[in-house]
């Protein structure tokens, strides 16, 4: 997997090669290099089915290169990361995992990090019950907190709707919100914030 980081009128400064089994899904400049977030994945057969497994990660290169600190989670089928945001205080993620061993149900996944890569705060989120959760994006307001847009899904193939929760860099939620009737196509994908995000 090949990954560039474009900065200042998109110069190319830094050219990385990542092996075949890296999947990567985003790539953030920060003061002393980048943050980049992905997966390693490998296929399993079993009889006919081929599964994929993922090992979702944060690296943190400097501007060279060079790794300063990795940060990998437990093997899974069912866990994603999809957005990854930063500020002085830590580095923050929201993806989905899954969240039954029998039912096909995700949850929210919220993981905040230190900059020293260590996992400061973790938590699942529920809305409502029996229906799937896929954290979708994270905007980072002013004053600290946290916007956490994602879609809810009735169930498989259905179309999702944008259930939004304002959280502390701690997890803790504030206030959630559910808009209703709104197709994913216009959801989460296309919402941005206003105002202090009230």
């Amino acid at each position: 997997m090949f990954a560039s980081v474009p900065v200042l009128a998109q110069k190319v400064l830094l050219e990385k090669t990542w092996p075949e089994s890296y999947n990567i899904a985003q790539t953030l400049p920060v003061a002393d290099g980048f943050l980049v977030m992905g997966a390693r994945e490998r296929e399993e057969k079993k009889g006919d089915f081929i599964h994929t497994f993922q090992t979702p990660f944060v690296k943190w290169l400097d501007h060279d290169g060079k790794q300063l600190w990795s940060r990998s989670f437990p093997e899974s089928k069912f866990m994603y990361l999809n957005e990854l945001k930063a500020n002085e205080e830590g580095i923050y993620i929201v993806g989905s995992r899954h969240d039954h061993p029998v039912a096909q149900r995700t949850a929210a996944l919220f993981l905040g990090l230190n900059w020293a890569g260590k996992v400061v705060s973790q938590r699942s989120y529920h809305c409502p019950a029996h229906h799937s959760v896929e954290g979708k994006r994270i905007e980072i307001l002013p004053e600290g907190d946290l916007i956490l847009l994602h879609d809810v899904y009735k169930n498989w193939g259905s179309n999702g709707e944008p259930w939004i929760v304002r959280i502390s860099p701690a997890g803790k939620r504030k206030w959630e919100k559910r808009p209703k009737g709104t197709h994913y196509y216009v959801g989460t994908d296309a919402m941005r914030l206003t105002g202090n995000g009230g």
